[in-house]
């Protein structure tokens, strides 16, 4: 994992109930699917609430990412957010 993604969460583990929420941004390396790429270069945004139970710490969030992609008509570039 890289480091300006992980969250220290040994407060929220002895507080059972208890939620808190983060904004982080970095890379996460090159990732691609089906011809679909977020580049190595490009930062990801995420918003993740991070939530105490008893079992341990649930976590839910949106994840953002600008992407490229070759048009399957045209073979133009396609570009967008995730």
């Amino acid at each position: 994992m890289k480091p300006e993604f992980a969250v220290s969460v040994a407060d929220l583990l002895r507080r059972p109930g208890h939620r808190r929420q983060r904004e982080l941004r970095g890379s996460i390396g090159e990732v691609s699917s089906a011809g679909t790429v977020v580049a190595a270069r490009d930062h990801v945004e995420l918003t993740v609430g991070l939530e105490a139970i008893p079992e341990g710490v649930v976590a839910d969030g949106h994840l953002s990412a600008p992407w490229r992609a070759e048009c399957r008509r045209c073979l133009g570039a396609v570009t967008g957010r995730v």
